[in-house]
């Protein structure tokens, strides 16, 4: 039995790489994504590559992965499209990082992704009043050493006014 493996790209109608893998069945592997992700119906374009050996696939996806920068790719992507991927200007103050509680709810799995990859905090807002607060794992420590999310979120707003 061999070992072969393939790397494949996805692209969209523009040419733009959305995903790289790898796979030894690549028809199951699309099967696979088709029924999981919610980015499939962008795909319009597939290239494959065959490697020898699973190892050589591997160590070529995640090169790829690192100098190419596909948008849905989160392991190995050291810079992913994070705005590009979730239509979210990038967040650089706290009062550009708002967004209303229905279109967070709307578009959760990209508002996450988008406050780990920044390292920002995003406000949740309704009808313009704050209502809750995602921050980046790694925030919880500062959060309590700040007096717990109340006494930080007014430093917050204090700090932006």
């Amino acid at each position: 039995m061999s070992d072969r493996t393939a790397v494949y790209r996805l692209f969209d109608d523009e040419g733009a790489l959305l995903y790289v893998g790898i796979a030894d069945h690549i028809g199951r592997r699309w099967d696979q994504h088709a029924v999981a992700q919610p980015w499939w119906p962008q795909v319009q374009r597939q290239t494959v590559t065959w490697f020898p050996s699973r190892g050589d696939a591997a160590d070529a996806e995640i090169q790829a992965i690192r100098s190419e920068h596909p948008v849905h790719n989160v392991r190995h992507n050291e810079h992913p499209a994070v705005e590009a991927e979730t239509g979210l200007p990038e967040i650089t103050t706290w009062t550009d990082a708002q967004v209303s509680v229905s279109e967070a709810r709307a578009n959760l799995p990209e508002v996450v992704r988008g406050v780990r990859f920044l390292r920002k905090q995003v406000l949740l807002t309704r009808w313009g009043k704050p209502q809750a607060v995602i921050v980046p794992a790694e925030f919880a420590a500062e959060i309590e050493r700040a007096g717990g999310t109340d006494e930080l979120l007014a430093q917050l707003r204090e700090s932006s006014a």
